[in-house]
């Protein structure tokens, strides 16, 4: 962060020789990112932060009157809000996903992720479009099954999209299976990837690409 910052001072912020270094440098990061998600490099934006991350693609899908959000209780306040607004805008329903009341050891995972799989099975609706869970939960730490939602998602007849909140498991835990596997998959870089403020990504499935 300190070499980068250094060789724009030197280039000039607002010249013409700093932008094939800034592209460079922001390409490599893109690719970067990318490898850690184990998605392909198009399939990834830099972002300003998580919430950016998360919001900018949700209100880009395709919605109409009457669909439904699937929110879990453990989501964060500001991704909350944005979907109660976008919600509002849009005429759409808002249900609850229970997941807050498992919390599970590691030796334990596989009665949360059963616990789940089970709460979601109660929630989705036959117009449920976008389902938001977070892959570890911000106030309980727990993890979350997302290749397994995400696989569960497919078979329902709408194929809700997938909306992950990753900013307590980029660069904490192995992350790739759960990236590949949403469709919305947003973290920030100054957490545990010890990156610098400002820096988040998204890595977007090939379905909410062409949504978006």
């Amino acid at each position: 962060m300190t070499t980068s910052w250094q060789r724009i001072q030197e280039l000039g912020p607002f010249t013409t020789d700093v932008w094939p270094y800034i592209s460079v440098e922001t390409n490599k990061t893109r690719a970067l990112l990318a490898r850690m998600c184990g998605v392909a490099p198009h399939r990834l934006a830099l972002t300003e932060n998580v919430t950016s991350g998360c919001l900018l693609p949700l209100w880009g899908l395709p919605f109409e009157a009457g669909d439904r959000l699937l929110i879990s209780d453990c989501e964060h306040p500001g991704v909350i809000a944005a979907c109660h607004e976008l919600a509002r805008r849009e005429n759409l329903e808002v249900d609850n996903l229970p997941v807050q009341h498992l919390r599970q050891g590691r030796e334990a995972q596989h009665e949360t992720d059963a616990g789940v799989l089970q709460a979601l099975n109660g929630a989705l609706k036959p117009r449920t479009r976008v389902v938001v869970l977070s892959h570890l939960l911000w106030n309980t730490g727990q993890l979350m099954p997302i290749a397994e939602v995400a696989d569960h998602l497919r078979q329902h007849d709408q194929q809700p999209f997938l909306l992950v909140d990753a900013a307590q498991s980029m660069g904490q835990i192995p992350v790739q299976a759960a990236a590949a596997a949403s469709d919305i998959y947003a973290f920030t870089g100054h957490k545990w990837c010890f990156g610098p403020e400002g820096l988040g990504g998204v890595a977007l499935s090939q379905l909410s690409l062409i949504h978006i």
